[in-house]
């Protein structure tokens, strides 16, 4: 794919952004992040802001044609946008906001896709860089190989420290079980350092089920404040959520960094 056709396809996505015509622009688990994020900004009374124009715009192009990254900067912040060529069309299908290493690209200019489910040289595979995560997050931290995997951040041990915290207080009144699900489409990319930068989807179902005498239970983080519309809750609750996430492979040895999390929540149930 020539760049002019990637800048052609950003510029029409972000003509449908500006529309809110989200089922054209996105698939997958980032659409249905969008709209969440779109129904929680709503149920907040925020109105969208006007979208900030590029200050640079570059892509990385693998040569199989079948996705692509796109990459530009407003302000500050760079964001990523992974396309794919989908049934419907081009589609964005993953996206971060992080400061990503330099992507390698062969002798034709071309990006350099990573197999996901191979190594080589690689400290971990992408793949299981990816599962790996998950399972740091669902046993809360208590797995020995997945903390000794990652680096320190605010996506691993401060994230699994978030989530002890929330356990140690509802202890000896509410039983809590983290479900994170990976979901089965990664990305990666090598590096011009030899590692790879890998984009990758969690959905997880979080079940808070009350013990005899508990008090009741209410949730205040702002996402989660507006879905549950401030009800208080006695007996069980479930919450659906998404995230991406955006991780550094070394070159063998090393530690996977995460360096960018995107996180919307879905619904909450209970009673």
């Amino acid at each position: 794919m020539p760049q002019a056709e990637a800048k052609r396809l950003l510029d029409q996505y972000e003509s449908l952004a500006k529309q809110a015509n989200w089922k054209s622009a996105e698939a997958g688990l980032s659409l249905q992040m969008t709209n969440a994020d779109n129904r929680v900004n709503t149920l907040l009374g925020e109105r969208p802001g006007k979208r900030p124009a590029f200050t640079k715009t570059r892509f990385a192009i693998p040569p199989s044609g079948a996705w692509f990254l796109a990459e530009y900067k407003t302000g500050s912040n760079w964001t990523q946008l992974i396309f794919q060529k989908t049934a419907e069309g081009w589609r964005v299908v993953s996206g971060s906001v992080a400061r990503t290493p330099e992507i390698a690209t062969d002798p034709n200019g071309l990006a350099i896709a990573v197999n996901v489910d191979q190594r080589n040289d690689l400290a971990v595979s992408p793949r299981e860089a990816a599962e790996t995560h998950t399972r740091l997050m669902s046993t809360l931290g208590e797995d020995a190989a997945a903390k000794r995997m990652f680096a320190s951040g605010d996506y691993t041990t401060e994230l699994v420290a978030g989530l002890r915290s929330d356990r140690q207080k509802a202890r000896g009144q509410w039983t809590l079980k983290y479900q994170p699900r990976l979901v089965p489409e990664i990305f990666a990319l090598q590096t011009a350092d030899g590692g790879a930068v890998v984009w990758y989807g969690v959905r997880q179902q979080d079940t808070y089920t009350a013990r005899p005498g508990a008090a009741e239970l209410r949730l205040t983080q702002r996402g989660w404040a507006a879905l549950s519309r401030g009800a208080f809750y006695k007996s069980k609750v479930t919450m659906r959520s998404g995230a991406i996430y955006v991780a550094v492979i070394p070159p063998s040895p090393g530690k996977v960094r995460v360096i960018g999390q995107w996180f919307s929540p879905f619904s909450i149930n209970g009673s």
